[in-house]
């Protein structure tokens, strides 16, 4: 089955060099929990006991065996085995292209990354990318910028000193990677620095922000500004928004607090990312009132099964199977998989609940997976 991979953040800050079984682990979900104190057997018994139940750890564990172990288990005993496979198979600079196309059946990958759309991309492997506009919403000046996560000034020489010439900029910028192919998607991922309740506001509110580039008020207005600068802005281009929603920054995160900004561009098309997780039910009200928006359940399967599977199931049974996709959500091919292999075990799940329910049958379970793993994303990116 061809996959179309809509969330990935394949490369990004992964050094090639540096790629062994520690690092593997260290640029995972498991790795933003827990750290593996060092490589000694006993070190490495007690990280694999406390994450034992974290299905992040099981699928990366068992991605791992699949694609280095040859009927080995990962264990303490078996660890410099399982590291001196990994660095002999990074020696063909093409590995995790054969990875990412024959083993997993990536037809297309929406790349989410800091590129800067004048360079060639990513890592050797061929992307689409969501273009990551986080930065501009700290565009009121060169300081505000500077505190943001990407270097902003591989991408604006300067900072103009209006809210006018700020936008022209921000328009030209999405201009120039659209003409350049470098813009599949707009990306925001604000719910990692503040609430999602974005407001609708007026320009000379938003200008407000450069006679005070420190007051915590303008500078809420202008994000709420830029936000619904940037949907215009995909409206424009017909490009759909990819939105991080849920675990971030936590607080006002949930998908529902997009719903007047969703309401007041019903032409943008926007696709929600890790479906609101843990506020599955906030996501359902989204999803039934706006069908301007789409469910993109890229990270769920890799954290709770459980959860995955009831928000799968109540999504489909309250607005069909046409508006939901998945991605990978992950930097490495070995994470990459694993959440790969969660999602099918997810889906069978899903299409086994349905199938004993007499709802439909084995054949229609497999169109179900074709749509959620190809056809819609294909009809959101690609239309």
């Amino acid at each position: 089955m061809k996959i179309y991979n809509s969330h990935s953040h394949f490369g990004v800050d992964i050094e090639r060099e540096k790629i062994s079984l520690k690092y593997i682990f260290e640029k995972s979900y498991v790795g933003w929990q827990n750290t593996l104190q060092s490589e000694s057997k006993k070190d490495i018994r007690a990280y694999f006991e406390k994450n034992m139940t974290m299905k992040a750890f099981v699928q990366l564990k068992l991605s791992i065996e699949k694609l280095y172990g040859h009927g080995l288990v990962l264990s303490e005993e078996t660890w410099d085995i399982f590291d001196e496979r990994i660095e002999k198979a990074y020696l063909d600079p093409d590995y995790e292209n054969h990875v990412f196309r024959e083993i997993c059946g990536y037809d297309q990958i929406l790349l989410d990354d800091w590129i800067d759309i004048r360079s060639s991309g990513s890592n050797g492997v061929d992307c689409s990318v969501a273009l990551r506009c986080d930065f501009m919403f700290y565009g009121y000046s060169r300081e505000g910028l500077l505190s943001c996560e990407a270097n902003p000034f591989d991408f604006f020489d300067y900072v103009p000193g209006n809210i006018d010439d700020y936008v022209t900029k921000i328009r030209n910028y999405i201009r120039e990677s659209y003409e350049k192919g470098k813009c599949t998607a707009l990306k925001v991922c604000m719910a990692y620095f503040r609430d999602l309740a974005f407001v609708d506001v007026t320009r000379r509110k938003a200008n407000f922000v450069y006679e005070d580039v420190n007051n915590p008020e303008y500078i809420r207005s202008f994000q709420d500004y830029i936000m619904n600068i940037l949907a215009e802005i995909a409206g424009e281009f017909n490009i759909p928004i990819q939105l991080h929603t849920g675990l971030g920054q936590i607080y006002g995160t949930s998908a529902i607090n997009l719903m007047p900004l969703m309401k007041k561009h019903e032409n943008v098309k926007f696709s929600l990312l890790h479906g609101g997780f843990p506020w599955t039910d906030d996501l359902l009200a989204v999803l039934y009132d706006c069908p301007n928006t789409w469910l993109d359940i890229c990270w769920m399967p890799s954290l709770s099964t459980n959860i995955a599977k009831n928000t799968l199931i109540n999504v489909l049974e309250l607005i069909g199977a046409d508006r939901v996709m998945w991605g990978c959500d992950a930097s490495t091919v070995e994470e990459s998989y694993g959440a790969l292999l969660a999602t099918y075990d997810l889906l069978d799940e899903v299409n086994g609940y349905f199938v004993d329910k007499g709802v439909f049958g084995e054949d229609f379970g497999e169109r179900l997976k074709e749509k959620i793993l190809y056809d819609n994303a294909a009809d959101l990116f690609c239309s």
